[in-house]
């Protein structure tokens, strides 16, 4: 049995993509009984803000007995890899999360005509950003129902995800089990859908790759929501040992 998950690794504030400013998303956590919360604001690449941003997660986290892990979230660019996030300007983060976005050129813009090639781009830009040696968590993978040529979870190779998997592995990439991962795939019944992305987090189960949980908050109130992605992990068979702890992050306030 997992249990309750006690930590939180993407939540969004007003400092970035979220309503609530990071106090309130802290108190959040330690209301709904969490031990630990990443703070994971969209990274932009305004490099001034964040001296500003990491003030206002401290401040926060003083005021809590939450452990706060200060993070950012970013975009992956192209299949380089390259990233919204420089190598010098995470250093003071303790949790980078990369993603796939509307900016991903060859997966969800400039999008090539054909399957093949489509895979292909997808396959380049995830190994390549997964080894940037300051990334930490791939935040919802695979998360293609929406792009311009989406993509469901069983119309990716198992032979790709494997190799994806390899990679991540290798350079200590987590896979984020995303509470919200439901709503990028609005055309798949959900119990399908539940089964296809099911499946998919076997094949990284199987190859060795490590978990963890982010609800993707953007409310207080919605940190530390994990229905789905317990419902995600139950079908997968995942065991509480395949998880990483939050809380035992180095630079975790």
């Amino acid at each position: 049995m997992l249990g309750q998950f006690t930590y939180d690794a993407q939540v969004h504030t007003s400092l970035g993509l979220g309503q609530d400013p990071p106090g309130d998303c802290v108190r959040a956590a330690e209301a709904f009984g969490l031990e630990a919360v990443a703070l994971t604001d969209h990274y932009d690449g305004e490099e001034s803000r964040i001296k500003p941003r990491l003030e206002e997660y401290t401040r926060a986290a003083s005021r809590s007995g939450v452990r706060v892990i200060p993070g950012a979230s970013c975009d992956i660019l192209d299949p380089q890899g390259r990233l919204t996030l420089s190598e010098l300007a995470a250093k003071p983060f303790a949790l980078v999360l990369i993603s796939l976005s509307p900016l991903t050129e060859g997966v969800a813009r400039e999008v090539p005509v054909h399957l093949p090639s489509l895979l292909d781009n997808l396959y380049h830009a995830l190994v390549h950003a997964c080894r940037r040696p300051f990334v930490k968590v791939l935040a919802a993978p695979f998360a293609l129902g929406r792009f311009p040529a989406p993509l469901t979870p069983e119309q990716i190779p198992v032979r790709m995800l494997e190799e994806v998997a390899g990679v991540m592995v290798e350079h200590e990439v987590a896979f984020e089990l995303n509470n919200g991962i439901w709503t990028a795939y609005p055309d798949l019944p959900l119990a399908e859908l539940t089964e296809q992305y099911g499946g998919l987090i076997k094949t990284f189960s199987r190859e060795g790759v490590k978990f963890i949980t982010g609800s993707g908050a953007r409310t207080a109130e919605a940190v530390g929501h994990f229905n789905y992605a317990s419902r995600l992990a139950m079908a997968a068979g995942l065991e509480k040992s395949q998880f990483v702890d939050l809380r035992r992050l180095p630079g975790a306030g």
